[in-house]
């Protein structure tokens, strides 16, 4: 079980050698504790600001884009974020998301321990230039288990959108590589 915290902050800056000028600054922060030797719990928040420079467009490489295993589960991947008139995600210059779960060490499948958990997304995604829709504020809650495999970890989430208007995707499954 995961237990221990992580802190990220990256900042971007472009516009030497290309046609657009932007910058960029994002931050994350996890923390996992024990609760007791097979149940640890944890939250995790994310923020992200992305602005055009000299009257420059934020590219749209650069935007963020909700939803998805990482993001807020049960929604598509990248689907959650400002709009166009059409309905298609522009993506967002800024987002401000967070997770908390608790995670329980259920069983073993001989030496492969299977990890059960619950947990609740929040995630708000907005302020696009020329967007039809400012902002999309989306969460879900669910279930998710946990299997370690050779190459990595398999995770597989059931989730329960609280925005059925917007694209869901209430099964997900997510695969990360652990190269040594």
């Amino acid at each position: 079980l995961p237990i221990g915290h992580y802190d990220a902050v990256a900042a971007e800056w472009g516009g030497f050698f290309g046609n657009t000028r932007y910058a960029k600054i994002d931050a994350t922060h996890e923390s996992y504790w024990a609760v007791t030797p097979r149940v640890s719990a944890g939250f995790g928040v994310s923020i992200g600001y992305l602005k055009g420079l000299d009257g420059h467009l934020t590219p749209i490489t650069k935007r963020y884009f909700g939803g998805g295993a990482g993001s807020v589960r049960g929604y598509e991947f990248g689907s959650l974020g400002p709009t166009d008139a059409s309905g298609a995600t522009m993506g967002a210059d800024r987002k401000a998301s967070g997770t908390a779960e608790i995670l329980w060490h259920g069983f073993d499948i001989g030496q492969v321990p299977i990890v059960l958990s619950a947990f609740i997304d929040r995630g708000r995604f907005y302020s696009a230039e020329k967007s039809a829709v400012a902002s999309v504020d989306a969460g879900a809650f669910g279930l998710g288990i946990s299997i370690p495999v050779q190459l990595g970890l398999v995770r597989f989430s059931f989730a329960r959108p609280n925005d059925e208007t917007l694209r869901t995707q209430r099964f997900q499954f997510d695969a990360r590589a652990n190269w040594k």
